[in-house]
């Protein structure tokens, strides 16, 4: 089973301890040096910064033997073939992965989770807008009727998403009590916000919403240090989806340490805003008309004008004599 351990950053140098400066030429020591690299939060970023830090680490022990040797051979000294060797490799480094994931599809399980949540949300929540769009539906019920969908969804989705990605996606997810309460979370905040919108504004805000979203997900896996400064300032930060990710992340990698805690208490901080946002929406209801669906109306506004429809009146016309029809003048 893979250590798991809290790194605060990506990669942790840890250098032997000082030595006395005496020289010992019979009994050489090379440098060990163990670099402990993170792979938790990303594993391509991971190994690209353990290849730069192992290729500098390399050059400076070159830089060390040639240096040393170079002495070495202006004073003529008599060196041992074991001596010689350790000096042509003074400094020794040694890779130890933390929290690296088995394969590939490992590392991408928190993604592929927080998008199958979204999805499934999405369509739960468009599908129960519609749907309690009807005769007699009051205000008051719309909202009741909208609690018990996403109380419902929150225990349904998390429970098939995990089969779906290990029976047919070829994962290895263990639904621990942790990972089960913060997909449970997940579904409700995404039901929240997108009910919320769409209870508060129809299908005006639901492009910008789901457009948002849609594109935020292919940069929640990039570390946030790699995105622009504007994008990671303005929008990354404040995106909803941002926080459950990291904190699904926090447990699947971390065995929910780090910031896995602190990112479930953010994201149960949306959820209970975007529900008391969903609940004032009653004041909102309460001036439509939820007896006429949404969709059906629009398609009645956008169809064929009567004036359209209406079949063309043939023009008056005679025939010639050589059987041509034309016009009869006015």
């Amino acid at each position: 089973m893979t250590t798991r351990r809290s790194l605060p950053g990506w990669s942790s140098l840890r250098a032997p301890p000082t030595r006395s400066a005496r020289w010992e030429p019979r009994r050489p020591n090379r440098s060990c040096s163990k670099l402990y690299v993170n792979h938790g939060r990303n594993p391509e970023a991971a190994q690209a910064i353990e290849t730069t830090i192992t290729n500098l680490t390399e050059a400076a022990g070159a830089e060390l033997s040639t240096q040393t040797l170079a002495g070495l051979s202006e004073a003529e000294a008599s060196v041992a073939p074991t001596t010689v060797a350790a000096l042509a490799e003074p400094i020794q480094v040694e890779s130890i992965p933390v929290n690296a994931p088995a394969d590939a599809a490992d590392a991408q399980t928190p993604l592929v989770l927080v998008a199958m949540l979204w999805i499934g949300s999405l369509i739960a929540t468009l599908v129960s807008w519609l749907g309690l769009h009807r005769k007699d539906t009051t205000p008051a019920g719309f909202l009741g009727a909208q609690l018990i969908v996403v109380a419902a969804l929150a225990v349904i989705q998390p429970l098939s998403i995990v089969a779906v990605g290990n029976w047919l996606l070829g994962m290895d997810i263990t639904l621990t009590a942790t990972l089960f309460g913060a997909l449970a979370l997940t579904t409700a905040l995404f039901f929240l916000i997108q009910s919320a919108v769409l209870n508060w504004l129809g299908f005006g805000g639901w492009p910008i919403l789901v457009l948002l979203w849609l594109f935020s997900f292919t940069l929640l896996s990039v570390p946030a240090e790699a995105l622009a400064t504007g994008y990671r300032v303005l929008i990354h930060s404040w995106l909803p989806s941002r926080f459950p990710y990291e904190a699904i992340q926090g447990i699947v990698h971390f065995d929910g340490a780090g910031q896995a805690g602190t990112m479930l208490a953010i994201s149960a901080a949306i959820a209970i805003g975007a529900l008391a946002l969903l609940l004032t929406s009653y004041y909102r209801l309460k001036n439509r008309d939820l007896s006429v669906n949404p969709i059906a109306e629009r398609i009645a506004k956008a169809g064929p004008t009567p004036d359209d429809t209406a079949p063309e009146t043939p023009e008056a016309s005679e025939i010639t004599e050589h059987g041509d029809r034309r016009p009869t003048p006015a």
